[in-house]
This record gives structure tokens, C-alpha cells and sequence, in this order.
């Protein structure tokens, strides 16, 4: 008997517990069409069962509202559970006399104070480009509404805005909301609306970032645009360092529109 799957069905999708079946049917597609992780594209066969898993149960509304009545219960717990355990710890230090030598240590004793754990920093660059209405590769004015085929006007560039994983149910998904498929396939990086054509090499992809191998250093918070057969899609560089004799980048997406490759079908049946 197969061990039942305990990780969240909702994270294994990178779709948010109120999205419609239909945006996650295009999610579970996505991940096993253009992200490749189909065994028939070069996936694992574990990782493809678990996607296969995940849609069996969330395209399904019965199953689905059955996951999501297992799934509230088992946060409602850990939350009581996390209250009891804070209040038992109040009753018990409240309780404790203290003692006159390590109340007040002396100087010699007293450790160092902790750095105070540092705020996130809030969006800057590239990432407030919906907000100030502009393209991020161009900076052209947005069209009134982004819809899922919206281009800008100046460049072409796709805007269709990529998952945002800042706002994702923390409780749920934990820190890690998107996985990441490895590929081994060349792209074209373009620098600025009119700039050079870079040649480069796919390290990995998800949802929400992706990694490839330059042949030439681009500083972060550099805009690009990303194209192959499967992607078209601006990404901003989060970082950047020397690999071999290339260049390793990191960047995450801003925008994103995924191309199904002719000719490929990619079953949507558990």
C-alpha cells in the first residue's frame, strides 16, 4: 500500500486554496507541459505522480471540498495547539520566583544583545511596475486592463503579471512556494527594449524564477527578456556570480506568458 501524501495539494500546484478549477488546471498543465516535469518530457515519475496527485483531488469538486474540511481542521489544531503552548509557558513563567543572581546578570555575564531580526525589504525597482503603471523592459504606459495576452504598445513585451508569490497563504505553503524543474535547453536574453541578443543556457525554471548561464556579467535588478519556445517573459536579475567560465543568474519573473509547443499534448487526466 502506497503512503498516503501529506504535503499541501494546493502548494504542489502553486495555486492559492480559493482559485477557480480553472486556473488550476492551467497551473497543473504549465508545470507538466512547459515546465517539463511530464516523465514523457524528462520529469521524475515520482514528482509527476504527486501533480497528478494534486489535480486527481482539486479538479474534483467533491474531493476537493472534502481535502479542503481535512486541510482547516488540521491549521485549526496546529493553531490550538500553538496558543496552549504559549499560555502554559506565560502560567509557568509568572509562577517562577526569580532568583537574585540571574535576575539581573552582572556585567561580565550579560551576553550580548541579539540583533533584532531585519524588516523585509518592501518591493523596489522593476517590481513596482504595475503600481507605476509602466512596462518594466521599457517603462511605456500600461494598457487600462493586463489580461492574459496584454503586450506593451512600445515593445512587444509580454505583461501578463507572473504568479505573485508574496501574497500566498503562509500558513499553507511555508517558505518555499514554487518548485523549481531543471532543464538543459538554450534561450535568447534580451538586454533593454532595443538592446543586444544574449545567447544562454536554462539552468532551471519555476513559476515564479528561473536560472541560466551567460556569457557575460548582468548586474541585479537588470530587466531582461526571456524567450524560447516554451516562454516569453520579462524577468528581473536577482543575482549573479561565476560559474566556470560563465556567468550563473538568478532572476525572477515579472511577467510571463507560457507557450504550449506544437504538437505536444500533455494528458490533464490523474
Amino acid at each position: 500500500m502506497s503512503r498516503p501524501n501529506r504535503r499541501n495539494l494546493y502548494r504542489l500546484l502553486h495555486v492559492q486554496p480559493g482559485a477557480p478549477v480553472e486556473v488550476i488546471k492551467a497551473s497543473y498543465r504549465v508545470l507538466m507541459g512547459t515546465l517539463r516535469a511530464h516523465p514523457d518530457l524528462g520529469g521524475d515519475h515520482e514528482q509527476a505522480a504527486l501533480l497528478n496527485e494534486a489535480w486527481a483531488v482539486l479538479g474534483d469538486a467533491d474531493r476537493r471540498a472534502a481535502y479542503d474540511r481535512e486541510l482547516a481542521a488540521k491549521l485549526k489544531g496546529q493553531r490550538k495547539g500553538t496558543a496552549s503552548s504559549a499560555t502554559g509557558t506565560s502560567a509557568r513563567a509568572a509562577d517562577s520566583p526569580a532568583s537574585p543572581a540571574s535576575a539581573v546578570p552582572t556585567p561580565a555575564s550579560q551576553p550580548a544583545a541579539a540583533p533584532a531580526p531585519a524588516e523585509p525589504a518592501p518591493p523596489t525597482g522593476a517590481r513596482l511596475w504595475r503600481q507605476r503603471g509602466q512596462c518594466p523592459l521599457c517603462q511605456h504606459a500600461l494598457p487600462p486592463r493586463l489580461l492574459a495576452d496584454s503586450r506593451c504598445a512600445s515593445c512587444d513585451s509580454p505583461l501578463s503579471p507572473a504568479p505573485d508569490t508574496d501574497h500566498v497563504g503562509k500558513e499553507l505553503f511555508g517558505r518555499r512556494a514554487s518548485l523549481r524543474m531543471p532543464r538543459d535547453e538554450s534561450l535568447t536574453v534580451q538586454l533593454g527594449k532595443a538592446g543586444a541578443l544574449l545567447p544562454a543556457r536554462w539552468r532551471d525554471m519555476s513559476l515564479t524564477g528561473l536560472s541560466f548561464l551567460a556569457p557575460a556579467p548582468l548586474p541585479a535588478g537588470r530587466v531582461l527578456r526571456i524567450r524560447d519556445h516554451t516562454i516569453d517573459a520579462l524577468a528581473e536579475v536577482v543575482s549573479c556570480h561565476g560559474h566556470a567560465s560563465q556567468q550563473l543568474v538568478h532572476a525572477r519573473l515579472l511577467t510571463a506568458r507560457f507557450l504550449q509547443p506544437r504538437g505536444q499534448f500533455v494528458s490533464t487526466s490523474a
